[in-house]
């Protein structure tokens, strides 16, 4: 199963046709900008079933941050669904 910080990266790198993009990244100076901040937040709710705050997502340092935030919001049952 993939991790919550690899599906981030990934999602990350899909969103912005970027080749690489790690943990240590941050969203907005890989290229993302508002709009890539909400279709990233509109993925993460569908793939890991967290509702995600906007604020989160702008406040967030790096990709490896946002990790750690999905990790504190994310409900129960979505981790007992495997989600």
């Amino acid at each position: 199963m993939e991790s919550i910080e690899d599906t981030i990266c990934a999602t990350v790198r899909d969103l912005l046709s970027l080749p690489a993009a790690g943990p240590t990244d941050n969203l907005f100076d890989l290229g993302g900008n508002s709009m890539v901040a909400a279709r990233l937040i509109e993925s993460l709710q569908t793939g890991l079933g967290v509702r995600l705050p906007v604020r989160v997502v702008f406040g967030a340092g790096t990709l490896g941050e946002l990790a750690s935030a999905v990790r504190r919001l994310r409900p129960a049952e979505a981790i007992e669904k495997g989600m």
